[in-house]
């Protein structure tokens, strides 16, 4: 009972100038979960709306919109919809350790970090949308590239000292605020 947009690197090739193996976003219900025992590659879950459950230290966390959950290759690791709610998620796949360029931190555990979610929810939707037959190669690149960046921007805000992801994860939940100085401080 999920409904998903997926895009993968095998339809898309483009996705693969970026690492990314799949991307897609996941309306899921209650029954939804993933048990990866032997986790060949990196992903990044984020929740969009509603929250879900990941496994962290051998505990089921809440997570909810806002945060991800970023998952290193070749560790274990879980997730899933809550008991009688919906969960909004937009994921994305990259190839092993994922892109080898310096900026792409991982955790050598499953980690919850702070990311724009909505933001990369509207880039894979766009990606998905531009995938259709007969859209031009460069406008998909251009979303691929953006859903990327959003990554990007996430783990590094995760690398920063934990004062700023709070503050980060504060104002990507509020985009729409006129934010001053002084809320920031």
């Amino acid at each position: 009972r999920t409904r998903e947009r997926v895009l993968g690197a095998r339809g898309t090739p483009v996705l693969t100038e970026f690492g990314i193996a799949l991307t897609g976003v996941s309306e899921t219900n209650e029954g939804f979960h993933f048990n990866r025992l032997r986790p060949c590659d990196t992903q990044l879950l984020a929740a969009a709306s509603g929250w879900g459950e990941v496994m962290l230290g051998g505990r089921w966390e809440k997570m909810e919109p806002g945060l991800a959950y970023l998952t290193p290759p070749g560790v274990p690791h879980a997730y899933r919809a809550r008991r009688g709610g919906k969960w909004k998620v937009a994921w994305v796949i990259y190839r092993g350790r994922g892109p080898r360029q310096p900026g792409f931190p991982l955790p050598e555990a499953p980690a919850v970090i702070p990311v724009p979610s909505r933001q990369l929810w509207h880039a894979i939707e766009g990606a998905c949308d531009a995938a259709a037959p007969g859209d031009p190669a460069p406008t998909i690149r251009q979303w691929a590239q953006l859903i990327h960046q959003t990554v990007l921007q996430a783990l590094e805000a995760h690398e920063q000292p934990p004062r700023l992801a709070a503050l980060w994860s504060a104002v990507s939940a509020d985009l729409s605020r006129p934010w001053t100085l002084d809320d920031l401080a």
